[in-house]
């Protein structure tokens, strides 16, 4: 076998494989077998584990990306309340300044329904 990298663990414990280092495993199996000619993985097996693998990784990707998507809206709903905050600390005659400076610095980044979601903390 070639030589893999294995990442530290604790003393005692054996590695687990992932799916990706069994799919990478079926895959020399099946390719040096069809070399030699004495195959000991199947080619069916071989693809059904990198199918496997692939729908495993495209879940992962699924996830992480619907992750991302949860903490941005997080961070949107935080700072929609931004300006009710610096509301209570800003002078009431230097507000609409103010708004009118957050709304031109947030404009060229904000999604098309943010303006009017700013414009109603007036």
């Amino acid at each position: 076998m070639d030589n893999v990298a294995v990442p530290p663990r604790p003393l005692g414990q054996l590695p687990v494989p992932s799916v990706e280092n069994l799919a990478a495993l079926v895959l020399r199996l099946c390719w040096k077998g069809l070399v030699s000619g004495a195959s000991a993985v199947s080619v069916r097996d071989a693809v059904t584990i990198l199918r496997l693998a692939r729908e495993i990784q495209h879940d992962d990707v699924l996830a992480a990306a619907a992750e991302a998507r949860a903490r941005a809206q997080m961070f949107q709903k935080g700072m929609v309340s931004t300006p009710w905050t610096a509301k209570r600390h800003i002078d009431p005659a230097r507000w609409r300044a103010f708004m009118d400076d957050l709304r031109r610095e947030c404009e060229p980044f904000a999604p098309r329904d943010t303006p009017r979601v700013i414009q109603a903390a007036r």
